[in-house]
């Protein structure tokens, strides 16, 4: 098992490896391409003005990318859990002193502020110089044009493409290196995150965090931030990995039944469509090999571990709920979750139908005295010839 892993780790570090030289590479050959698209513009003979505005142009660009590079690593902080430190510059004893229980929204409420303005000034800058960009090649063209004769306006064209060209492969080219620095600053984040997740001073977090209605809660740090994270809307990737190869085919066979059985129902009665046809034989089989590709095909390595982790992970959650008595529901406002205690569920349940008087507990269960009046009615109504006998059976 351990020299499993050791492989495994080997593997993986290789992999990374890998990822890096060819990054590498293909940076260089980007470099190399670019200084060859600029050589050729070089050879249409530019006044010094036209240098200036070019230049100017592509510093424009340049700027625009560097507000983009902001985005994306603030992004990645969002993402990580892992703010500025001007959003938790303020102590929660401060509000506490002002407003009692309500700081912890309230600071929340705040901080989801800043946030949302913060990246509202991030994309109306990048608006900005997006439209300044534009600006200036509409205008560069239109100048280039007008000081064109008539038998240049070709040559004029094909400079403007080369332009473009180079512009857009300049453009990429940044883009891609953002996205490479992206990534590593993921990792240095997740990392910082894993190290600081016991931090000792108390702030409150922006992001949603669930509610513990309960004294004393039986769940540790690690399950109640997976909660917080997930939310009611998270769904678990890779769950079918998880499964023996008997029950992922059985899945994959009952979902191409299903899909097989609407698709069919509405091809045949709306379109006319044989069931025997053949366009129907090719869609199934399609169907049933795109979902054997999405079921059954080999996961990485870190994409197996993660489905365990996060598997064992929510049996942990749901076997200290049960042994705690412990209730897990989303709220009905903020759609959050919300641990309350099921002995305290029932009393507010049962206070709330006693003041609105909305429901009515059933001493009984009422569908069968219902099910048996409506075989009496159909009976009599056979008896008495108003329904044939193919009506009642069906």
């Amino acid at each position: 098992m351990t020299d499993q892993k050791l492989k495994d780790f080997v593997r993986l570090h290789h992999i990374d490896l890998v990822r890096t030289v060819n990054y590498q590479k293909n940076k260089l050959k980007d470099i190399i391409y670019e200084k060859r698209l600029f050589n050729q513009l070089s050879c249409y003979h530019l006044t010094e003005v036209q240098y200036q505005e070019i230049n100017r142009i592509i510093t424009m660009r340049k700027k625009q990318l560097m507000i983009f590079e902001d985005l994306t690593i603030f992004e990645q902080r969002i993402l990580c859990h892992s703010l500025p430190k001007t959003f938790d510059d303020i102590s929660i004893a401060t509000y506490q002193n002002l407003f009692g229980n309500e700081a912890n929204k309230i600071m929340q409420e705040l901080k989801r502020r800043k946030l949302n303005d913060q990246l509202k000034n991030y994309e109306l800058k990048l608006q900005n110089y997006e439209n300044l960009y534009q600006t200036e090649i509409n205008i560069f063209e239109s100048k280039l044009i007008q000081t064109s004769v008539n038998h240049q306006h070709i040559q004029a064209d094909i400079l403007m493409t080369l332009l473009k060209c180079y512009l857009s492969h300049y453009t990429n080219r940044l883009i891609r290196q953002i996205r490479y620095k992206e990534a590593c600053v993921h990792v240095k984040l997740v990392r910082q995150q894993r190290r600081h997740l016991l931090s000792k001073q108390q702030i409150v977090d922006v992001y949603p965090q669930i509610i513990a209605d309960v004294p004393k809660i039986s769940l540790n740090r690690i399950q109640l931030d997976y909660l917080s994270k997930s939310g009611p809307n998270y769904i678990r990737s890779n769950q079918s990995s998880l499964h023996s190869y008997k029950h992922q085919e059985k899945h994959v066979q009952q979902e191409h039944k299903d899909i097989m059985n609407v698709i069919t129902r509405y091809l045949i009665g709306d379109h006319h469509i044989p069931l025997t046809a053949t366009i129907i034989r090719e869609f199934s089989q399609q169907v049933e090999a795109s979902l054997h590709q999405q079921y059954m095909i080999p996961l990485s390595y870190l994409n197996i571990c993660r489905a365990r982790k996060e598997f064992k992970l929510m049996k942990s959650i749901q076997h200290r709920l049960k042994k705690g008595n412990y209730i897990l529901r989303e709220t009905d406002k903020s759609g959050i979750f919300h641990i309350g205690n099921s002995v305290d569920y029932e009393k507010k349940v049962e206070a709330y139908r006693q003041k609105t008087g909305a429901y009515i507990e059933l001493d009984s269960n009422p569908l069968w005295s219902v099910f048996d009046k409506v075989i009496l009615l159909l009976n009599d109504l056979r008896s008495k010839k108003y329904i044939l006998s193919w009506q009642l059976r069906r």
